[in-house]
């Protein structure tokens, strides 16, 4: 019902650049089943609210990184306590992983994103500093300050747990 052409299928890969470096010049947007839904009945992907303080701008989170953005783990409570839930995690709670995979354009880098979105500068070294304990490295990020609406989207994957690849919708 909400099937997407995967656009990579006509997508030509240069000349002297290795599979690997191609996947790094991806973007992808991390989510989980649960909420995927509700990104599809929206039409778009929104930007993070939840916790941001009213000085800061809200962006879409992304990631270069083409496995999995440790970032994008969920946490859950359980009998009052917080819980940082790993992939594995994740993917129990949430029903499954998904990634979208996004355009460039209209996208800003960390750096980029520290000048211009207004966060305070103890928030930045937090989430770097928990980023890195999680395996995830800030440069790898990009953000977008407006959302990205379903029509821009490149490529909707589901993480295949057993086989532990991600599967194009298309090949569902």
């Amino acid at each position: 019902m909400y099937k997407i052409k995967n656009k990579n299928d006509n997508r030509k890969y240069k000349r002297g650049i290795s599979n690997t470096q191609q996947e790094r010049n991806k973007l992808y947007h991390y989510t989980v089943f649960q909420w995927y839904g509700q990104i599809v009945l929206d039409g778009y992907i929104r930007p993070a609210y939840e916790h941001i303080p009213d000085n800061e701008r809200k962006v879409v989170w992304l990631s270069m990184n083409p496995v999995w953005e440790e970032t994008a783990n969920k946490n859950m409570y359980e009998n009052g306590r917080l819980i940082e839930l790993d992939k594995k995690g994740t993917h129990a709670f949430g029903g499954g992983l998904v990634r979208i995979e996004v355009p460039f354009d209209g996208t800003v880098g960390w750096d980029e994103f520290l000048r211009t979105s207004g966060i305070e500068k103890q928030r930045a070294d937090g989430l770097v500093r928990s980023a890195k304990k999680k395996g995830s490295m800030p440069s790898d990020w990009r953000v977008s300050f407006e959302p990205i609406y379903m029509k821009d989207w490149i490529c909707i994957e589901f993480m295949d747990w057993d086989a532990q690849r991600w599967v194009p919708y298309d090949d569902l």
